[in-house]
């Protein structure tokens, strides 16, 4: 089974008073033959000659303070790699990340996001995926966060984007003690060139195969 393999990051600081909303490009490979060899790293948008898809991106909305100092989404305009927020206890912040893909060819895919808490993540902000998403168990992700599968294999371009905060939000807890902390998020798409392969029950292997291993 040969597969292909694409990743990206969308990195989520929040500070005492301000949180940062940054959009990185992450490492972006192809996998050759039995095993996966990764083979391009960039830091710009690409276009790829194999048949994964064109591009996967991770991308959210800009926000809007409100009078009472809460915020609100907007309805189309994508943040351009940071979106600044006055953090009050009580107050959830509204984040919507997505994975967005273009030109997805016929071929099965499995898609991946990882989610990774900085150390000392406090317990008075948390939040929740989608159901389109299982947690893999006992998988830790490459960059040590928790991984998570979307609940199908992609057959075909998504026609929206996939989110995967449920509700779109971070709920902070009235007794928050204006803690520093890291959120971030991770997209991972892995291809299989035989369709058969293709087996849910098979995601976790597939990810340590694909993204955990390195080759020659």
């Amino acid at each position: 089974m040969r597969q292909m393999k694409a990743s990206k990051k969308l990195n989520i600081t929040v500070l005492l008073v301000v949180a940062l909303f940054l959009i990185v490009l992450g490492i972006i490979g192809v996998g050759v033959g039995a095993k996966y060899k990764k083979t391009v790293e960039l830091n710009t948008e690409v276009t790829f000659t194999a048949d994964l898809a064109k591009t996967i991106t991770l991308t959210e909305h800009t926000v809007s303070k409100k009078s009472d100092g809460s915020y609100t989404l907007t309805d189309a305009i994508e943040a351009d790699g940071k979106n600044e927020y006055l953090v009050l206890p009580g107050v959830d912040i509204p984040k919507d990340p997505a994975i967005t893909i273009t030109e997805k060819s016929a071929i099965p895919a499995y898609l991946y996001v990882e989610i990774k808490e900085s150390t000392g993540f406090p317990s008075t902000v948390t939040y929740k995926v989608t159901g389109d998403w299982t947690k893999l168990t006992g998988v830790t992700g490459k960059n040590g966060g928790v991984v998570y599968v979307y609940k199908e294999a992609l057959t075909s371009t998504p026609e929206s984007p996939i989110f995967v905060l449920d509700n779109n939000q971070l709920v902070v807890s009235e007794y928050y003690a204006g803690e520093t902390f890291d959120l971030t998020f991770y997209g991972f798409m892995a291809q299989a060139v035989d369709a058969q392969a293709i087996d849910l029950n098979k995601a976790a292997e597939i990810y340590n195969e694909c993204f955990m291993k390195t080759t020659p």
